[in-house]
């Protein structure tokens, strides 16, 4: 008579090393959506972040809320564009704090509660940082002339920009770069003004000697012109940056020095 005791013992062996394997697959399979899941839910949905600036004050402001972009344009501030593209929601949020007379943005929970232990006003969540792309870097400066510690007149302190010519231009000039501040997953822009007419008659209207839309200018806050980085006649003065399509529109003109 045969003997089938072995044999069966081997197809059991067999068929709990196929469920085994088949469990495992199964298991790797939903680890792998679970992370693939995750790594969409690291930035949810996006917002454009609206960028405005206070002419008499130097200060750079940064909101997604367009009904508080249009508040502070109905009573002065200039509206530059979208500075760039945040994430509606990451694990990552960039806190929003105000001094009284100036507004300062992190993601570093440390700052931000140095910041109010010394009177800074917590004002909650400003925006998200994103967690999926770290190729889009809002590069951070600091004015040394102002002093963020100062009961007033300290605001236009920081700067921050995805635009990395701008950021070195700010430095060549004096400001201090501080690295980058936080991540965009897309990038920002400015308004283009109107095509300025050629009255001069000259047949090099389509010289592209002078600035283009894109050129980031600087002004200070009681002139009349606006300068290039290395002008001469701001070397000691506060100079804040500002697109050119800003300043043609609050009527600037170009430095005769540095604009020629």
């Amino acid at each position: 008579m045969r003997d089938t005791s072995c044999f069966s013992r081997t197809c059991s062996r067999s068929a709990v090393m196929a469920l085994l394997m088949l469990a495992f697959a199964l298991l790797a399979f939903a680890a792998l959506s679970l992370s693939s899941t995750n790594a969409h839910a690291l930035d949810a949905g996006s917002q454009e972040m609206h960028r405005v600036y206070n002419p008499n004050s130097g200060e750079h402001f940064y909101t997604a809320d367009t009904a508080e972009k249009d508040s502070l344009v109905s009573v002065g501030w200039t509206y530059e564009g979208i500075g760039w593209v945040a994430p509606a929601w990451s694990e990552t949020p960039v806190y929003r704090l105000y001094s009284g007379t100036d507004h300062h943005y992190t993601m570093d929970v440390g700052e931000r509660n140095e910041l109010v232990r010394v009177g800074w006003r917590d004002e909650g969540i400003g925006w998200y940082s994103s967690d999926s792309r770290k190729d889009i870097p809002l590069y951070r400066q600091f004015n040394p002339n102002v002093d963020p510690s100062a009961r007033r007149n300290n605001s236009g302190s920081h700067n921050y920009t995805t635009s990395k010519g701008e950021n070195d231009s700010l430095v060549s000039i004096g400001w201090r770069g501080e690295g980058i501040g936080w991540y965009a997953i897309g990038e920002g822009r400015t308004i283009a003004p109107a095509p300025v007419p050629d009255t001069s008659g000259s047949s090099n209207a389509g010289s592209s000697s002078g600035p283009s839309v894109s050129d980031t200018v600087y002004i200070t806050k009681t002139g009349t012109k606006y300068h290039r980085a290395s002008c001469s006649s701001t070397k000691r003065s506060n100079t804040t940056p500002i697109s050119i399509d800003a300043a043609r529109a609050r009527g600037l003109e170009p430095c005769r020095l540095c604009f020629h």
